[in-house]
């Protein structure tokens, strides 16, 4: 539910000022006004918390927790914790180089610095060091004595050259030798011993991470409070008052004047001016608060909006449930939720929110497997009590009992593939004379039911807004109109037909009916409403359709799945017991990786694009009200 907010001048004199603001903290209702533009810059003392509480998230989990004496204490080990991340990330860097430099210098092997000078000084000789392409010095070998090979490495020879004066070979690199190989794994040696000294240092400090996010929490409160207090205005010279702007939501203004009582301090509603930008407050319990999860996922809600939060949820938790098709998978998802609630026991906030979600998603993962009789892509009998109890099953019934009836085109295609069928006397046994029937009158049902979610979606949508937009009524009209009439344009069989509900002849003429007033409706109201720019709602007949359509990604991606399933199932039974167990394991693994994303993404992206075109204005402000914050709240 989306709550209206109003705009409240709030004064008092100045010795209340603290008092106040304090339990304006402490209540969390009230969200103070600013004059100036958020910086987004925190100060460096809570920077070095927020710092050090990132880097702790890498470290493993301390056994023991630790806390400090005092404040100070607190901000020393977080400083100490970022320098030390620092001078790691230094010593890794410095490691990084020295490992370069042994690997370019190791072929030469390692001698001493003074060995050189003793050559140079009393032989007169000067040593240098070359690399070439594997093979390309080796003309230039055999007419420079003074060039040695002394080793090949991958595609490159390494050379040394004695000479009275320092000489260049063309064909060779110089090679700058500044510290001799037993010099470089000296200090690599130290780099390591140093890393592993400072790491050890840094996993022991883990044991704070607690208690520095206590302090962060603690800091942050002190500095949200200071900054609400500054923006208070003193509007006399005498600074003896003090005056404040804030929103406050209407369910809360009861509780605004309790916290006024005892104190010099009144608060007086004032007119909302056209520059300003109020608040969208969202307050729901339950499935709904998971659902504003859901949409302040993707956008904030205008103060105009209505809240989505309740059809978002539900329309989601169902396309993910088609998506996934298979009721296996639930009872994996619902065997993980079980895991993390046993590994943690209790969740909080956020967490605790997520956590329900996933098993609110997973019964109806189990559910639509129950519905369709999907579990693991086993083809299950016509005999199996999940079959026979499937609803999904009963509509396919339904449907062969209806062509049996009608003896139509869709029946004699099938008794032509399998003539054993043209004797079944109900859509049972035809079903089992034709199994090709039973599988493409399930894919067609899918596809059905799909198309009448879509409808009803963004029906839903239109019908939520009709009041802002008066032309949804007539597209509301016109859909229905369309799913009754084309069947019998595209030679189709629908659910309604089968089930009864209307016939193909009067769904025809109803449905004709239908399209062409809702089409006239919506561009009739859409002038009405929106003077001569209603004419360009006669365009929206394609947007309308193709919104329609596009939920039989629900179909194809539900298929999918089904049909991977069974592959793996299929190939897993052909290669053998072991071989196919890990074949079946890790195809079905796939597709379940493969579903969530798909059902994540196409479930969210039918809410927040198809639906939201319809019913949500969006770029809305979220509520920020002075509160303290907790480390873990419910």
């Amino acid at each position: 539910m989306i709550i209206k907010v109003r705009k409240y001048l709030i004064f008092g004199v100045n010795e209340d000022l603290d008092v106040f603001y304090a339990k304006a903290q402490k209540s969390g209702f009230i969200e103070f006004i600013s004059d100036r533009k958020p910086s987004g810059h925190l100060p460096d003392s809570i920077r070095v918390f927020v710092s050090a509480l990132k880097i702790m998230k890498s470290l493993p989990v301390a056994s023991k927790k630790l806390l400090f004496e005092s404040s100070e204490e607190a901000f020393q080990t977080a400083s100490h914790v970022v320098e030390l991340h620092g001078k790691i990330e230094k010593g890794y860097e410095e490691k990084r180089v020295l490992s370069v430099e042994k690997a370019r210098i190791a072929p030469f092997g390692d001698f001493s610095p003074d060995d050189l000078d003793y050559i140079r000084t009393k032989g007169r000789l000067n040593i240098q060091f070359f690399s070439a392409k594997a093979g390309k010095g080796d003309e230039l070998l055999a007419s420079s004595p003074d060039l040695v090979r002394v080793a090949r490495e991958g595609d490159l020879d390494y050379f040394i050259s004695l000479n009275p004066t320092l000489k260049m070979h063309e064909a060779l690199t110089e090679m700058r030798i500044e510290k001799p190989l037993g010099v470089i794994l000296s200090e690599l040696d130290a780099a390591s011993n140093s890393l592993h000294r400072m790491e050890r240092e840094l996993k022991e400090l883990a044991s704070y991470r607690e208690a520095l996010n206590e302090e962060l929490i603690a800091r942050l409160n002190e500095y949200h409070l200071d900054s609400a207090k500054e923006e208070a205005t003193m509007p006399l010279s005498s600074e003896s008052v003090f005056s404040a702007e804030a929103w406050i939501p209407d369910s809360k203004v009861g509780g605004m004047f309790e916290l006024l009582e005892g104190l010099a301090v009144h608060c007086e509603r004032i007119g909302i001016e056209e520059e300003d930008r109020p608040p969208t407050v969202m307050e729901n319990t339950g499935s709904a608060r998971l659902g504003e999860d859901l949409v302040r996922f993707y956008d904030a809600p205008s103060i105009t909006d209505k809240d989505p939060s309740g059809f978002v949820f539900w329309f989601f938790a169902l396309f993910f449930a088609i998506i996934i098709a298979d009721g296996g998978y639930g009872l994996i998802f619902l065997a993980l939720a079980g895991y993390l609630k046993w590994k943690w026991k209790t969740f909080y906030g956020a967490s605790k929110r997520l956590f329900r979600l996933f098993v609110i998603l997973s019964l109806f993962v189990v559910g639509w497997g129950v519905a369709t009789g999907s579990f693991f892509g086993v083809e299950l009998s016509s005999n199996n009590l999940l079959k026979k109890i499937a609803p999904f099953s009963r509509l396919v019934e339904a449907k062969a009992s209806y062509h049996l009836q009608q003896k139509d085109d869709v029946y004699q295609e099938y008794v032509h593939l399998s003539p054993a069928a043209r004797g079944a006397a109900e859509g049972g046994q035809f079903l089992k004379e034709s199994p090709a029937a039973r599988k493409d009158f399930a894919d067609d049902i899918l596809l059905d039911i799909t198309l009448i979610i879509g409808i009803v979606h963004i029906s839903i949508g239109m019908l939520r807004y009709a009041r802002r937009n008066l032309a949804g009524i007539g597209w509301v009209c016109f859909l229905f109109g369309a799913y009754f009439y084309f069947p019998t344009a595209l030679n189709a069989t629908t659910i309604a037909n089968f089930l009864g509900l209307i016939d193909k002849a009067t769904g025809e003429i109803v449905g004709r009916y239908m399209v062409w007033t809702g089409f006239s409706v919506a561009v009739l109201l859409a002038l009405i409403q929106k003077k001569w720019k209603g004419i360009l709602e006669v365009m929206n007949v394609i947007q309308v359709s193709a919104d329609v359509l596009s939920y039989l990604r629900l179909y194809a991606l539900a298929l999918a799945s089904s049909i991977m399933a069974g592959t793996f199932n299929d190939i897993g039974e052909t290669v053998g017991l072991i071989g196919g167990f890990f074949i079946v394991l890790a195809g079905h693994l796939s597709n379940i990786s493969l579903g969530t994303m798909s059902g994540v993404i196409h479930g969210l992206r039918l809410n927040f694009i198809e639906w939201y075109r319809y019913s949500f204005e969006g770029g809305g402000r979220l509520f920020n009200p002075l509160r303290i914050l907790r480390s873990k709240e419910e």
